[in-house]
């Protein structure tokens, strides 16, 4: 579907809320056809995607982005987040996370945005567990990665 615009149209369509109703003609194969539609909310990219940065852990994760899905050609709803950055020698490098690495479970509960990430390791460090099982996508496959944890002594 190619889509052209005229003088101002991007601009307005940039202005209407998420939900707003948008009509839309179209030509095809010659045709005039109009469609209606609703504007939902643009995907996530990796310029907008939210990330954590985990100095104990040695590793960036981030929202699963539109280009996560794309380039690694994924089912629309898959659900985990983004290894995003490994520190060198880090304690989630070392365990064999590998960038773009998908968690989608932290010690058996779903992390299925970077919220639930996010609540679940914090639940861990506070309980400073030895350990933490990952359930992790990579490309086609799905494998268990455990790290070891060395948290910073408590104050």
């Amino acid at each position: 579907l190619r889509v052209h615009f005229g003088r101002g149209d991007a601009a307005r369509v940039e202005r209407l809320e998420i939900g707003s109703p948008v009509d839309l003609a179209l030509l095809r194969r010659g045709e005039r056809m109009a469609v209606s539609l609703t504007l939902g909310e643009a995907p996530k990219t990796a310029w907008t995607a939210e990330e954590i940065k985990d100095d104990d852990l040695g590793m960036t994760t981030r929202e699963i982005t539109i280009d996560d899905l794309l380039g690694l050609n994924l089912d629309p709803t898959t659900r985990g987040v983004v290894v995003a950055e490994l520190e060198q020698a880090g304690s989630a490098q070392i365990a064999g996370l590998e960038p773009r690495d998908i968690i989608q479970a932290v010690d058996g509960q779903p992390t299925d945005d970077l919220a639930a990430f996010r609540t679940q390791i914090d639940r861990l460090r506070e309980q400073r567990s030895a350990e933490i099982l990952f359930f992790v996508q990579r490309q086609s496959e799905t494998l268990f990665v455990l790290l070891k944890t060395s948290w910073p002594k408590p104050r």
